[in-house]
C-alpha cells in the first residue's frame, strides 16, 4: 500500500473510531433521565400505596372493633332478670328495677333524680350524639363492679350483677365512654364508685345516632319493627307520648393514625341525619354504620301485653 492511501485508510479508521457526538449523547441522557423518572413514580407510587394500606388496616381495625363494642353493648340494653341468683337485691326492689330497665333501656335525660342531664343526646348543629344505655350487668364498660363483690351460684364463685347505665360519647376526636350505677342515679344508693371516662377507640372524628320508635296502633298494640328512626331529642319526646324504642342505628367516621405524603381528591361524608361535610385532615377516612335490634324492650312489649 503507498503512502497516501495508507494514510487515508489510518483516516477513516479513526473517524470509525471515534466517540458519540454530542447529539447522540444528549439523546442517551435525555432516554436515561426518561428512565429514572419512571423508576421514581414507581417508587412514589408503592410508597403511597403502603401508606393508604397501612391507614386503611389501622381504619378496619378501629372500626371493626368499635362495631362489635357498641353492638354487643345495644343489643344488652333494658335486659332485666330478677330471678337470677348473681343479681344483688339487697334493699332493692326489683319490681321498681326491671320497670326502670323495661322503660329506660335507652336512657334520655330527665329519668334519674340524681343524674337529671344523664342521658342521649343530639349534638348541636350536627355535633356528634351521645348514647346512653341500662341493663343489667357484672359491670360497665369502663370494667368497674362499682363496688359489688361475688356470689356463689350453684357451686362456682360468679361475680354480682347490678343495674349498669353506659354513656358513650365522643370527645377530642376519641370514642369514649362513663359508667353510672342506676341504683345510685334512682337514689337508692348513696355511694358508688368514680364516673371517670375511658377510652374506647381513638381517631373518631364523628359518631351519630338514631333511634328507631315503635308507635302503638289503634289497638295500642306495637309490632316491635321501627315506625321511624329518629334523633335522640324527637325520640324522647315520641317515647313520651307513648312510642318506644326497638332499634338504634350508629355511625362512625374513623381515620387512620398517619398523614398522607400526597394530596387526594376531597370527597364528602354523610352520617345519617348529618349534613354532609368533607373531611379536612389529609388522612384515610372510612365511614362504619350499624342498625341494632333491641330485643329486650321487645320482650317487655310482648311480656307486658302490648301497653
Amino acid at each position: 500500500m503507498n503512502e497516501p492511501s495508507r494514510h487515508n485508510h489510518m483516516i477513516r479508521r479513526y473517524k470509525r473510531q471515534s466517540g458519540l457526538s454530542l447529539i447522540e449523547l444528549m439523546i442517551a441522557m435525555l432516554v436515561g433521565i426518561l428512565m429514572l423518572s419512571g423508576i421514581l413514580a414507581v417508587l412514589s407510587n408503592n410508597s403511597v400505596n403502603l401508606q393508604l394500606n397501612e391507614g386503611l388496616g389501622s381504619v378496619q381495625e378501629n372500626g371493626r372493633f368499635a362495631l362489635a363494642r357498641l353492638t354487643h353493648s345495644i343489643r344488652l340494653a333494658g335486659s332485666y332478670n330478677p330471678q337470677d341468683p348473681a343479681l344483688d337485691l339487697t334493699g332493692i326492689d326489683p319490681t321498681v328495677e326491671q320497670a326502670d330497665l323495661a322503660s329506660n333501656g335507652v336512657v334520655f335525660p330527665g329519668e334519674y333524680a340524681n343524674g337529671a342531664t344523664i342521658g342521649s343526646d343530639d349534638g348541636t348543629s350536627d355535633a356528634s350524639d351521645t348514647l346512653v344505655i341500662g341493663l343489667q350487668g357484672e359491670q360497665d364498660c369502663r370494667a368497674d363492679n362499682h363496688g359489688y363483690g361475688t356470689v356463689v351460684v350453684a357451686g362456682s364463685t360468679v361475680n354480682e350483677q347490678f343495674h349498669v347505665i353506659n354513656e358513650y360519647y365522643l370527645e377530642d376526636e376519641t370514642l369514649r365512654c362513663r359508667g353510672y350505677e342506676g341504683r345510685v342515679l334512682r337514689g337508692e344508693k348513696t355511694s358508688s364508685t368514680n364516673t371517670n371516662a375511658v377510652t374506647l377507640v381513638e381517631n373518631v372524628e364523628d359518631f351519630q345516632v338514631l333511634y328507631g320508635v315503635a308507635e302503638p296502633d289503634a289497638n295500642n298494640s306495637y309490632t316491635g319493627q321501627p315506625s321511624y328512626y329518629l334523633n335522640a331529642d324527637d325520640a324522647a319526646s315520641a317515647v313520651a307520648n307513648g312510642g318506644r324504642v326497638v332499634a338504634v342505628q350508629f355511625a362512625l367516621l374513623i381515620f387512620s393514625d398517619e398523614p398522607l405524603s400526597s394530596a387526594s381528591s376531597a370527597r364528602q361524608v354523610k352520617l345519617l341525619d348529618a349534613a354532609a361535610y368533607t373531611p379536612s385532615k389529609q388522612r384515610v377516612y372510612r365511614l362504619f354504620q350499624q342498625t341494632v335490634q333491641l330485643r329486650n324492650p321487645w320482650n317487655s312489649i310482648v311480656f307486658e301485653g302490648g301497653s
